[in-house]
């Protein structure tokens, strides 16, 4: 009865604290409600004492999913997102590995899905794509000095490697809706996290969480189709997953923080990426010629972008000299098919 009677006293100092806070009119309420049920109960009732407890931790996750989402760039999905971060958490605390992970990767699943609904982004996605750009940056991070790696490694190619098709259909010609969950997830990855500026250094930091996704993927799976068919690939991360579970309940929960800053930090980038993206089209630019070499020439825009021109388009318009203004005509790969003086 003593050691019943000291956490009891722990657990009401800290209700109390919750309780008296003004911005906890919910909760405060919640507890209102239990106290008046549990008047005719016993005293130090151990399953109202559990039900205040459990009710304690949730106020906490959902403070604590608040604060992860805050300033999160879709903000219509916040209050979905927090409710299941709240719901995970709750089956976290039960043991409940499965609907952990699956409650876990619908927060996932909600922001690859608004990601690759946004117009923007499937603008982006739909041109990026079709130019064939190498998937990579240099060093510098400049979203245009694209770094060519040894195997000339194109975003088509980083995002879906060979399973580049649906029913013969190729993905890139896809809107990003139609897409499986997991392509939705690399793509919203990769446009909306990295800003579509990947250094090739990164590659491995992009296999590492890319993949830890899909485990999670994988899982969830598991929670909603319990007993289906799995391909020999989930069989074999199921059999890595499941005897370390304990392991994974913290790799799957940083993996999700990780997701959601990337993304936030992405969305800063985001008008710079769809200027970027908007070169990719059929186009006429008037350019100011900054110089004139023998193998190549030179020009600027307006914004102050430069364009390398070869000698064998500019050597057909005739004589053209260091500051004269020309028109620059580009193909919907975003290269110089010609130019007129």
């Amino acid at each position: 009865m003593g050691q019943d009677k000291k956490q009891l006293t722990k657990l009401l100092k800290f209700v109390k604290e919750l309780y008296d806070d003004p911005d906890n009119k919910e909760f405060a309420a919640g507890i209102q409600s239990l106290i008046e049920d549990a008047s005719n109960a016993a005293p130090y009732d151990k399953d109202k004492i559990e039900e205040i407890y459990e009710l304690c931790l949730e106020k906490n996750a959902k403070e604590q999913a608040i604060g992860l989402y805050e300033g999160f760039p879709c903000p219509n999905i916040i209050d979905v997102l927090v409710e299941d971060y709240v719901i995970m958490e709750r089956f976290r605390r039960k043991g409940d590995f499965y609907n952990f992970g699956a409650h876990l990767f619908l927060q996932i699943e909600n922001i690859c899905n608004v990601i690759c609904a946004d117009e923007q982004y499937k603008e982006i996605y739909t041109r990026i794509l079709h130019a064939s750009l190498s998937a990579y940056v240099a060093n510098n991070g400049d979203i245009a000095n694209r770094y060519s790696d040894p195997k000339n490694t194109t975003v088509n190619r980083l995002i879906f490697g060979d399973y580049d098709k649906i029913d013969k259909v190729e993905k890139k010609d896809l809107p990003p809706s139609k897409l499986g969950m997991y392509d939705k997830v690399k793509c919203s990855l990769y446009f909306a996290g990295f800003g579509s500026k990947l250094r090739y250094s990164g590659y491995g930091e992009w296999i590492y969480n890319t993949s830890l996704i899909y485990d999670i993927y994988v899982i969830r799976c598991q929670a909603d189709h319990r007993g289906g068919e799995l391909t020999e690939g989930q069989e074999k991360r199921l059999a890595t997953i499941l005897p370390q579970k304990n392991r994974y309940y913290a790799l799957f929960f940083s993996e999700l923080i990780y997701f959601v800053n990337k993304i936030i930090e992405g969305s800063v980038s985001k008008g710079e990426l769809v200027k970027y993206a908007s070169r990719f089209r059929e186009r006429a630019e008037e350019c100011a010629v900054t110089s004139v070499l023998a193998s190549s020439m030179f020009v600027k825009n307006g914004d102050g972008e430069v364009y390398e021109i070869p000698s064998f388009i500019f050597k057909k318009a005739g004589t053209i000299n260091t500051g004269q203004t020309i028109k620059v005509f580009f193909n919907k790969q975003g290269k110089v098919e010609r130019i007129e003086v």
